[in-house]
């Protein structure tokens, strides 16, 4: 490549990135909340069906703040989406990233009601990624769980222990069904695509599509040994996108090398 060419180049792969992250909206990344174990209830919009559910430091270090849940037996954390609500018969996109120490019971996801119950929250869901104390994610497919997060020979043990998970959920609410995307950011397993993935459908339209909008991305922790981490939560309403939404290191040091090839260019 030219370095003529390289800004432009450059440009047009900076305006692809840019614009996925531009059509997210931030739902909460915890940050201008009060931490060091505060209660998550009644902060920035969020209500818990319990004491369970802090705000805490990154486990990874740094100063950003987490969502942390440590044994929440059915609780659950809800936060209303407003006008980042996903409209029946439209597709949306909700990303958040995860994370366990040791062995949890978990579920993440959309529901379509917007005061999800406490204890029997589970059922509100109805796209949801699950953990039941094992190293493996499951999807609720209608009425049931499975494994089935990818085509066949997909890696086992997906939940990788004291590892931050970037989790794409691209809901179709006309047919009322969703797919999962996995990703670790370094490459540690596979970053699923729509050529093999399972879709899923929502737990509560085995039945049939139910006309209903999802207005509240719902967090819920059961019995388990281990710590539980969710952090990051950001919606697009307009349509599937699988673009990161969190601002990477590699974006500002694009823009640089375009700062730079431009001013080789104009010695030249």
């Amino acid at each position: 490549m030219t370095l003529r060419l390289l800004p432009f180049v450059t440009i047009g792969l900076l305006s692809s990135v840019l614009s996925g992250h531009a059509a997210f909206s931030l739902v909460s990344d915890f940050n201008s909340l009060t931490g060091g174990g505060a209660a998550l209830n009644g902060q920035g919009g969020w209500t818990t069906g319990g004491s369970n559910f802090t705000v805490a430091s990154d486990p990874a270090g740094g100063a950003n703040q987490v969502a942390q849940v440590t044994n929440a037996a059915a609780q659950p954390a809800y936060i209303g989406l407003g006008a980042n609500s996903i409209a029946n018969n439209t597709i949306g996109t909700i990303f958040y990233r995860t994370r366990r120490n040791g062995l949890v019971n978990i579920s993440a996801g959309l529901s379509d009601v917007a005061s999800p119950a406490s204890p029997s929250n589970f059922a509100d869901f109805e796209a949801q990624l699950n953990n039941q104390t094992t190293a493996d994610f499951l999807g609720r497919n209608g009425g049931a769980f499975t494994t089935t997060i990818g085509p066949a020979g997909s890696p086992s043990g997906n939940f990788l222990d004291n590892t931050w998970i970037n989790v794409w959920m691209v809901v179709n609410n006309t047919t009322d069904t969703y797919q999962i995307y996995l990703d670790t950011g370094s490459g540690q397993f596979l970053a699923q695509t729509a050529a093999n993935l399972s879709t899923f459908t929502f737990r509560n339209s085995g039945a049939g599509a139910q006309p209903n909008a999802l207005t509240t991305a719902l967090f819920a922790g059961n019995t388990g040994a281990g710590t539980w981490f969710f952090d990051d939560i950001y919606v697009d309403n307009t349509g599937s996108n699988l673009a990161n939404p969190i601002p990477e290191p590699a974006v500002p040091a694009m823009f640089g090398l375009v700062g730079l090839a431009m001013l080789a260019r104009r010695r030249r």
